[in-house]
């Protein structure tokens, strides 16, 4: 399913970061890395996993598109099944001392998939979720019957990321309070920043933000 792999950083390091990505991801990921090993003293490896279809392979169910025709197919069931039994066995195999932490994260729906994954499987110790895609059709409902997995998470948001008119997307500012407030009556280590800008104001620096928080928590 992954188109690639690119790796970065330490071989037996004390954690490992799981990020999927998509093309227009690519051109940050060094910069991502670079901010993570000016803050962080521990060691870590990231492993980022190209989505050959962000919408489809990141979805936890089937949703209607948000813009034009491109809906949203649920395939999330197979991108963490693909994570646990390839991609996660070959890194550990070759790179992993027995007692890393594993850390899932990413940005936009892929920031929903780590927190969705941070539900449905007890694989990853910490989430760092920078700008989820909580507005996603029946998250809430998702959430409410739930529960989180892992030890700890980090939420992130934009200021002006609910400021939208499309009605779906502007629903994420009320949601990532519901989503907290989830986390809070489950008695889950939950950090959360308001960064400035939009949606699309530096991705790379959010996520950067959101495993420097995790390893430095």
């Amino acid at each position: 399913m992954f188109e690639r792999t690119i790796i970065f950083g330490d071989v037996k390091p004390d954690y490992l970061l799981i990020q999927c990505v998509g093309e227009q991801d690519l051109p940050l990921l060094k910069t991502e890395y670079s901010k993570i090993r000016d803050e962080v003293k521990r060691s870590f490896m990231l492993v980022a996993l190209l989505c050959n279809d962000w919408n489809a392979e990141l979805s936890p169910w089937e949703a209607p598109a948000v813009f034009g025709n491109e809906s949203f197919s649920g395939q999330a069931e197979a991108t963490l099944n693909e994570i646990e039994k390839i991609t996660l066995p070959f890194i550990e195999s070759r790179y992993l001392a027995q007692d890393a932490k594993l850390v899932i994260g990413g940005y936009s729906l892929a920031a929903l998939f780590a927190l969705w994954c941070g539900y449905v499987t007890d694989t990853f110790d910490a989430v760092a979720a920078a700008s989820p895609s909580v507005w996603f059709d029946g998250w809430l409902d998702f959430i409410a019957s739930n529960k989180f997995k892992a030890k700890s998470v980090y939420l992130s948001l934009g200021d002006q990321e609910e400021n939208t008119k499309n009605r779906r997307l502007s629903a994420v500012g009320k949601n990532i309070n519901l989503q907290r407030e989830a986390f809070m009556r489950e008695g889950i280590d939950c950090r959360f920043k308001i960064n400035t800008g939009g949606h699309f104001s530096h991705p790379e620096l959010r996520c950067a933000r959101a495993f420097i928080n995790i390893m430095n928590k």
